[in-house]
Parts: C-alpha cells; structure tokens; sequence
C-alpha cells in the first residue's frame, strides 16, 4: 500500500482520480491524464527511520574536518548550517532539518552574537 491509499502495482492521482498501471508512473509520481508529476515521491521519514531503513547512506566526513558538518573550521565556531552532511546528521538525530541556531548551539554566547549580527547584515533571517 502506498501513501495515498493505492497498492503498489497502481497510482491514484490525487488531482482527476486517473489509476495508473505504468511502473514507470507509478515510480515517478507521474499522471498520463493531467500530464504532470501530481504525486511527490515519498518523504525520508515514509521510507521509516533514516537511521535505520535508509536506502541510501551518508558517507562519514574526511579526516581532519569537523564529522557534523564535513567542514574545516575551529571547534568553537559554528558548524556549516548549510552543508548538506550537516542537515542530514542533523535531521537523522533530530527528526527536522537544522537552523543557524542549531548550527551554533555549542558556541560560546560572544560567538554566538558576533556570529547573529554577521548573518543578519547578510540578510540572512535569524526569526
């Protein structure tokens, strides 16, 4: 069974009700009727624990770089928020995508301002 409700050798599309029997549809997401991809492909946590079931695997950082995020950087400043090793550790352990504030919640509180104020005059939105 599906996520929306078909079995596995069909797809429903949620938009025009159309049953595809096409494997190629059916993996994809795509509907033939409305001609577009109407059904997103599963989300990590539908797969089930990413810890766990992953069908895939996120290969350990290089020697010498930070293992959070697989960046070069002191042990006192904040990890790579953006930096997808950092987002899929994160999110693995956590269970929701990380913030710059998670990113700096091991710094000290003067990094973590100086760090706040640098973002902020870049535009990025801290809220």
């Amino acid at each position: 069974m599906t996520s929306d409700g078909s079995d596995a050798s069909s797809r429903t599309c949620p938009k025009c009700g159309m049953t595809s029997y096409n494997p190629d549809d059916i993996r994809e997401g795509y509907c033939g009727n409305c001609h577009d991809w109407v059904i997103l492909p599963p989300t990590v946590k539908q797969f089930g624990d990413p810890r766990k079931d992953a069908t895939w695997q996120l290969l350990p950082a290089e020697p010498g770089v930070c293992w959070q995020c697989a960046r070069d950087h002191e042990p006192e400043l904040p990890h790579d928020a953006q930096s997808l090793h950092y987002k899929y550790t994160f999110y693995a352990e956590h269970d929701r995508w990380p913030t710059w504030e998670d990113a700096m919640a091991h710094c000290a509180a003067d990094v973590q301002e100086a760090w706040c104020n640098a973002l902020r005059e870049h535009g990025v939105d801290l809220s």
